[in-house]
C-alpha cells in the first residue's frame, strides 16, 4: 500500500483551488497518485481520462514484478509481456482506446 505525502496533497488542493485541473492532474502523474489523477482527469475530458490511464498501464501492468537489475528499486519498461495482458486489454477497453492499444507484441 501507498503512503501518500502530506505535501503532494497539500499541491494538489493549491494546484484545484486555483482552478488548475490540468496541472493538478499531471502532477498526480507525475507523483504516481493514480486514484487522485483518475479522479481529476475524469473531470476536464476523454484524451485527460486516456492519458492517465494509458500511464498507469505502462507502469504498473508493463512491468509487474520485472526489476530492473541496473537501478535499485526500478523495474524494467521494456518488458513486452507480463501475464497482465488480459487487465491491460480490459483497461483500455474501458477508457474507450480498444484493445489493440495494449496488447502483448512477442
Amino acid at each position: 500500500m501507498q503512503t501518500v505525502k502530506a505535501s503532494a496533497l497539500d499541491r494538489l488542493q493549491d494546484l484545484l483551488a486555483q482552478g488548475e485541473r490540468k496541472a493538478a492532474y499531471r502532477y498526480a502523474l507525475d507523483e504516481r497518485l493514480w486514484a487522485h489523477a483518475m479522479i481529476i482527469a475524469s473531470s476536464i475530458d476523454k484524451d485527460a481520462w486516456k492519458e492517465v490511464v494509458n500511464e498507469f498501464i505502462r507502469s504498473e501492468l508493463n512491468s509487474q514484478g520485472v526489476a530492473d537489475a541496473t537501478v535499485p528499486g526500478r523495474r524494467d519498461t521494456t518488458a513486452p509481456c507480463t501475464g497482465r495482458e488480459p487487465l491491460k486489454v480490459a483497461y483500455s477497453l474501458y477508457s474507450g482506446q480498444g484493445a489493440a492499444s495494449s496488447a502483448c507484441i512477442v
